[in-house]
């Protein structure tokens, strides 16, 4: 589930990130042809930015889950290993 997650907010910052890069192209295309940037364009950059922060904030603060599930999952099984009298060799 966590990682479902992670792969989940990956996608929407890809999805993101296309999105402010079209942004950029459009006010990019308005500068070369000598107009004025509409304020809405601008506002909805402004916006893009901020979105993709926060995805990027999510997608970390995921793996950083990710990890910690790992890591007690290592720990739950070298603790039941460990009880059971079991080594690595003996699988």
């Amino acid at each position: 589930q966590v990682e479902a997650r992670t792969n989940s907010f990956s996608v929407l910052l890809k999805s993101a990130q296309e999105n402010l890069v079209s942004l950029q192209q459009e006010a990019e295309k308005m500068t070369k042809q000598g107009r004025k940037v509409f304020k809405s364009l601008e506002e909805d950059m402004v916006e893009a930015n901020a979105h993709i922060a926060k995805l990027e904030n999510d997608l970390n603060q995921s793996l950083k889950e990710t990890e910690a599930v790992k890591a007690r999952y290592a720990a739950d099984k070298a603790r039941y290993r460990e009880l059971k009298g079991l080594t690595a060799k003996n699988n």
